[in-house]
C-alpha cells in the first residue's frame, strides 16, 4: 500500500513538472483576473458594459406615484423672469396642501431673506410650516478660493420643512450619472438624498432604503463632502418619461389639482438656460435629463426597490475564479485545439452572469476581469504554440529550400488555411514580394487572382484549399489569370498538393505556378488579328458569322428573339473625296466607339466593309425591345463628327431584320436587313425601317407609338389635367386629383390608358412618371405665389414607379426644388399594387409618409384586401372605386358596400373620396352617409391648370 502511494506521488510530480510551464501560467493568469477584480481603473472601464447592459433590463414605466412640477418656459413666459417672488411659491404649496399630497420636494433653494420683500419670506415660511411635508435641498458649492461650502435654506425656513435633502448628483468621471449617494454631507453631519428625504416624510424609519457601496468614516478629511450609500439606478429608457405638469399650469387650472392628490411632488427647472442638464447612459446629446428629473428617478427607484447594488466582493472573486481558471485549464491540459472558442466563450458566458444578475436580482458584475485575463492569456498561448512548431519546422524547412531555389517554376507553400510561409525565389519574381513581405499574409494577398468572380471560381485559392482539406487530388490546371503587387497580369498553370503529417493531417499546402504569359500573348494576337477589323478594332465577317451562328442557337433554345441592323452611312464617299482617306477612317473610328458605347456587352458590333456596320442585338424578350436601343444608335451616329476642326454631318440609313420573324439563318438575317436598309435610303434616307414583310398593321403602330413616344417626353407634349374633388362638408374644393394625358401633334389627346402600358413596358414610365411629380410641384408652388386657394393635388404612381428605391429621393427633391410644404401633395397607388408586397409597400409608404406627404389608396374595393390589414400602413385616404358608385341608386348591395367603407374607413381614421360621381341622386345619397369628399362629372370634367384657377376664383363650386 505504501508502495502505491509512493508510485502515485511521483507519477503526480513528474506530471506537474512537465507540465510546470502550464501551471505557471495558470497561477499568474488567475491572480491577475483577481488583482483586475478589484482595481478601481477596471471598474470604471466596466461602466461601459454597465451602460449596455441596462438596455437589458425588463420594461420600465415612470412611476404614476411621483409628478414634476416643471418651471419650464411656458412659466417663465407666464410668471415673468426668474427668480419669482416668494409669495408665488407659497400659492403653489398653499394648493398642494388643499390636495393632500404625500410630500413636497421644493428643489429651490432660499439661502438669503428676500430684502425687497420680508413679507413674502413670511409667506412661503408659513406655507412650508402648514403643509408639514416639503423638503428643501442642501447643496454643496465649492468657493472662488477653492474651499468647499453648504448652502443650506434659511434657518427659518429649514426649521418649517419636514426635512433637508442633498442634491448632490454624483457625476462619474467621464460626465455621466450611473448612480446616486443615499447619505452626504460634511463634518459630522449627513443628510439624506433629495428622493430620500421625501420618502422619510411618510416613514419614520429610512434604514431598509439605506443600501449600495458604503464609504469608510475617515475616507476624507472632516472639511470635505463626505459621501456614503452609493447605489447605480436602472434608469427610464428615453421613451417613459415621469408625469409633468407646467408650474404656470398647475397655479392657473384647480382641475389639475385631483391629478395630483396623493402624489409625490418634485418641484423644480426644467427650462433651458436655468436647469442644468445631465447625461446617463440612456440620455445623452440632445436627450438629455434635468435635474429635477433625476431626482425623480431616484425616487422611483426607493420606491419600486429595484436599486442596483454591486455583487458580494467574495462572490464576485469566486465567480471571476471560477470563469477565468475552467478555460485556462480546459485548453491547456483537454482541448489544445480548441483554445479560442474555449476562451470566447467563457467571456461569453461573463457578459451573461453579468446580464442575467443585472435583469433579475438588479446587481452588477464587472465581466471585465474575466475579459481581459482571457484574452491576454489566449494570446500568449497562442504565441507560444507558434513559436513551438516553428522550431520544429526550421530544420525540414532548410533541407527543402536548398531544392526549391533550383526549380524555374514559382512554388509557395501555405498553412491549410492559406497563410504563407514559404516563397522560393521564382515565386518572389512572379508576385513582387519578398519572402519576409510574403510570410504571414494570406495567399490570396500575395497571388491575386485577376478574374471578376474569384469569389465563386472553382479553382479560387478558398475552393482549392477546401476542395485540397476534403480530400481532392489536384492536377495542373490553367491558364489562369494573376496580377503581382507591381500589378502587371501574368497568366499561369497552377497545380497544388497537400503536405500531411503522420495522422492523415495536411500540415500545409504546396502551389506550383508555370507562367504560360508570353505562349498566351502569341496565341491571343494571331487569333485577334485573324478575326478583327484592323481598322476599328471591331468583329470581322469571320468573327461575326460565328456570333450570329451561336446567337441564333440560344435564341432557338430558349425561344428569345434576336435584331439584326444593317448600317450603312450616308454620302459617306463625300467625306474621302473631300477630306481625304485619312478623314474618312477617322469617321469610321469614331463611328465604331459610338456604336460600341451604345450596345450591351451581350450585342456584337462588326465591320462588314467600307462605310458599312452590322449590330447583333441578341437575347430580346420580344422584337418590340428593339425600338429604344436602334433610337439610341440612330441619334448617336447622326450628332456631328469633328475631324481635323471639320465638322461633319454624317447620317446612318439602318435596315433591320428580326429573328425567327424575317429568317431563320444567318443569310437570310443578312439579306433581309440589307434589303431593310436598301429601302430606308430609297425612301431618303437617315432613318431607319424595318423589314416589312413579316409585320402586321398592328405591330407597325405600336413601334411607331413606342418611337412617338420617346420623342414626346422630350418635346413636350404630354400635360397634365385637374379633376377637382369637393369637400361635402364645405361645398369647396380643397383637393384635386393630377390626370396625364399625351396632346399628340396629329392625334390630339391621348387617353393614357392608350400610351400607359406601353410606356410601363419599355420603362418610359419612370422619366414621365418623375415629371409628372415636378410639374405637379411647381403648379402649385405657381397657385401660391398667385395667392390662390391652396388645395392639395394627388398623384397617381404606377407599380413600376412606386417601386424604384430612390422614389423619395425624387419626391423630396420636388417639394425642395419648388419650395412647397409637403402636404400640397398626396401619393395615390392601386389597392391591388399595396397587397401584392406588404412589406416592401408597407416601408415605401411609411417612407413616403415620413416626409409629410399624404397617402391615398384609389381603386378601393377591387383589390381584394381588407380594411384590418389596411391599419398597418399609413394611409390618409381611401378612394371609393367608380364601379360601387355608378349603380349606386339601383343596387342595394353597392349602396351597403359603400355605406361600410364610410363607417369602416371613418372609425380608421381615414377620409374618404368617392370616384365617378354623375348625378345628384349619388350627390344626395353619399352626402347622407357622410362621405368627406366626391369627384367625377356632375361637377366636372378633368380641367387644365388655368381652368381650374378660373373655377377656385368663381366661387369653389357651391353646392346647394
Amino acid at each position: 500500500m505504501l508502495y502505491l502511494l509512493y508510485r502515485f506521488f511521483v507519477q503526480l510530480l513528474a506530471t506537474l513538472s512537465k507540465c510546470r510551464r502550464q501551471i505557471f501560467l495558470i497561477i499568474c493568469v488567475l491572480s491577475f483576473a483577481l488583482i483586475l477584480n478589484q482595481k478601481e481603473t477596471v471598474k470604471r472601464w466596466g461602466n461601459y458594459f454597465f451602460d449596455a447592459a441596462l438596455i437589458a433590463l425588463p420594461e420600465r414605466h415612470a412611476n404614476s406615484d411621483i409628478v414634476i412640477i416643471a418651471i419650464d418656459d411656458f412659466s417663465l413666459k407666464q410668471l415673468g423672469k426668474w427668480p419669482w417672488p416668494r409669495d408665488t411659491h407659497a400659492q403653489l404649496i398653499n394648493l398642494l396642501t388643499a390636495a393632500n399630497v404625500k410630500a413636497v420636494g421644493l428643489d429651490i433653494i432660499f439661502a438669503e431673506p428676500d430684502r425687497n420683500n420680508p413679507a413674502s419670506d413670511q409667506t412661503l415660511i408659513a406655507a412650508v410650516k402648514n403643509n408639514g411635508r416639503v423638503i428643501l435641498p442642501v447643496l454643496p458649492e465649492r468657493k472662488p478660493d477653492g474651499s468647499l461650502d453648504v448652502t443650506l435654506p434659511m434657518p427659518a425656513l429649514s426649521e418649517a420643512a419636514a426635512g433637508l435633502g442633498h442634491v448632490d448628483t454624483g457625476m462619474d468621471s467621464d460626465g455621466i450619472i450611473r448612480g446616486a449617494y443615499l447619505m452626504a454631507g460634511q463634518n459630522d453631519k449627513l443628510w439624506p438624498a433629495f428622493a430620500l428625504a421625501l420618502i422619510n416624510v411618510n416613514t419614520s424609519d429610512i434604514q431598509p432604503y439605506l443600501k449600495g457601496i458604503r464609504n469608510p468614516e475617515n475616507a476624507a478629511p472632516a472639511s470635505f463632502w463626505r459621501r456614503d450609500f452609493r447605489i447605480e439606478l436602472p434608469f427610464l429608457p428615453t421613451n417613459s418619461r415621469y408625469k409633468q405638469i407646467s408650474y404656470a399650469e398647475m397655479l392657473s387650472n384647480p382641475d389639475l389639482l385631483r391629478e395630483v392628490a396623493g402624489k409625490y411632488i418634485l418641484v423644480g427647472t426644467t427650462a433651458a438656460g436655468l436647469s442644468h442638464m445631465f447625461m446617463t447612459p440612456l440620455h445623452k446629446n440632445s436627450n438629455l435629463v434635468s435635474g429635477i428629473e433625476l431626482h425623480a428617478g431616484i425616487l422611483d427607484t426607493l420606491l419600486n426597490g429595484t436599486a442596483i447594488e454591486p455583487i458580494n466582493p467574495m462572490h464576485s472573486l469566486l465567480l471571476t475564479a471560477a470563469l477565468v481558471a475552467v478555460p485556462l485549464i480546459g485548453y491547456n491540459f483537454l482541448f489544445a485545439t480548441q483554445a479560442l472558442p474555449i476562451s470566447m466563450l467563457f467571456a461569453a458566458l461573463a457578459l451573461a452572469a453579468s446580464t442575467l444578475l443585472l435583469r433579475n436580482f438588479f446587481l452588477w458584475y464587472n465581466p471585465l476581469p474575466v475579459i481581459l485575463p482571457l484574452t491576454g492569456a489566449y494570446v500568449f498561448w497562442d504565441w507560444q504554440r507558434i513559436h513551438f512548431f516553428t522550431q520544429s519546422l526550421f530544420k525540414e524547412r532548410q533541407l527543402a529550400k536548398a531544392a526549391l531555389h533550383s526549380i524555374a517554376d514559382a512554388v509557395i507553400t501555405t498553412k491549410p488555411w492559406g497563410i504563407i510561409i514559404y516563397l522560393n525565389p521564382a515565386a518572389e519574381k512572379l508576385s513582387g514580394y519578398t519572402m519576409q513581405q510574403a510570410i504571414g499574409l494570406h495567399i490570396n494577398s500575395v497571388i491575386r487572382l485577376a478574374d471578376v468572380n474569384t469569389v465563386s471560381d472553382e479553382f479560387g485559392f478558398d475552393s482549392l484549399i477546401a476542395r485540397l482539406s476534403a480530400g481532392d487530388c489536384m492536377k495542373e490546371f490553367g491558364p489562369k489569370h494573376i496580377i503581382n503587387s507591381a500589378g502587371e497580369e501574368r497568366a499561369v498553370k497552377i497545380s497544388a498538393s497537400p503536405i500531411r503529417n503522420n495522422s492523415g493531417q495536411i500540415i500545409s499546402i504546396v502551389f506550383a505556378f508555370t507562367d504560360i504569359t508570353e505562349t498566351l500573348r502569341i496565341s491571343h494576337k494571331m487569333t485577334y488579328l485573324a478575326t478583327h477589323d484592323a481598322l476599328t478594332g471591331l468583329a470581322n465577317r469571320t468573327l461575326f458569322h460565328e456570333q450570329i451562328e451561336k446567337a441564333i442557337a440560344t435564341c432557338k433554345r430558349q425561344n428569345n428573339n434576336l435584331a439584326l441592323l444593317f448600317i450603312d452611312l450616308d454620302d459617306f464617299k463625300k467625306v474621302n473625296d473631300g477630306l481625304g482617306h485619312a478623314a474618312g477612317d477617322a469617321v469610321l473610328i469614331e463611328t465604331a466607339a459610338r456604336l460600341k458605347a451604345n450596345i450591351r456587352q451581350a450585342d456584337t458590333v462588326a465591320r462588314w466593309g467600307g462605310d458599312e456596320f452590322i449590330v447583333l442585338l441578341n437575347q430580346l424578350p420580344n422584337e418590340e425591345n428593339t425600338t429604344y436601343a436602334i433610337s439610341k444608335v440612330t441619334e448617336q451616329l447622326s450628332r456631328p463628327y469633328i475631324i481635323d476642326g471639320n465638322t461633319l454631318y454624317v447620317t446612318p440609313s439602318i435596315g433591320i431584320s428580326l429573328y425567327p420573324k424575317d429568317g431563320l439563318t444567318a443569310e437570310e438575317l443578312l439579306a433581309n436587313a440589307d434589303a431593310a436598309m436598301f429601302q430606308v435610303k430609297q425612301n431618303g434616307r437617315n432613318n431607319f425601317g424595318f423589314f416589312s414583310n413579316s409585320h402586321d398593321k398592328a405591330g407597325k403602330q405600336r413601334l411607331s407609338m413606342e418611337s412617338e413616344l420617346y420623342s414626346a417626353l422630350a418635346e413636350g407634349h404630354f400635360e397634365i389635367y385637374y379633376q377637382p374633388q369637393l369637400d361635402l362638408k364645405t361645398n369647396a374644393i380643397t383637393a384635386a386629383e393630377a390626370l396625364l394625358r399625351w396632346n399628340h401633334p396629329k392625334q390630339g389627346i391621348i387617353s393614357p390608358d392608350s400610351f400607359i402600358p406601353l410606356a410601363e413596358e419599355t420603362g418610359l414610365i419612370n422619366p414621365i412618371g418623375d415629371w409628372v411629380i415636378q410639374t405637379v410641384c411647381r403648379q402649385i408652388s405657381l397657385w401660391q405665389k398667385l395667392g390662390l386657394p391652396q388645395i392639395c393635388i394627388s398623384v397617381n404612381l404606377s407599380p413600376l414607379q412606386f417601386l424604384q428605391s430612390n422614389l423619395c429621393e425624387k419626391i423630396r427633391a420636388a417639394l425642395k426644388n419648388n419650395r412647397i410644404h409637403a402636404h400640397h401633395l398626396k401619393i395615390e397607388i392601386t389597392e391591388s399594387l399595396m397587397i401584392k408586397n406588404v412589406q416592401n409597400a408597407a416601408k415605401m409608404l411609411w417612407d413616403i409618409r415620413a416626409l409629410g406627404v399624404g397617402v391615398s389608396i384609389d381603386d378601393f374595393g377591387t383589390g381584394y384586401s381588407s380594411l384590418s390589414m389596411l391599419k398597418n400602413f399609413p394611409i390618409d385616404q381611401l378612394k371609393i372605386d367608380k364601379s360601387f358608385i355608378g349603380p349606386l341608386a339601383t343596387n342595394s348591395d353597392n349602396a351597403n358596400i359603400v355605406q361600410t367603407i364610410i363607417l369602416l374607413g371613418h372609425n380608421m381614421g381615414m377620409k374618404i373620396v368617392a370616384e365617378g360621381v354623375e348625378s345628384r341622386e349619388q350627390f344626395d345619397m353619399l352626402k347622407n352617409w357622410k362621405c368627406d369628399f366626391v369627384q367625377g362629372y356632375y361637377f366636372n370634367r378633368p380641367l387644365t391648370a388655368s381652368q381650374l384657377v378660373n373655377l377656385m376664383q368663381e366661387n369653389n363650386l357651391k353646392c346647394s
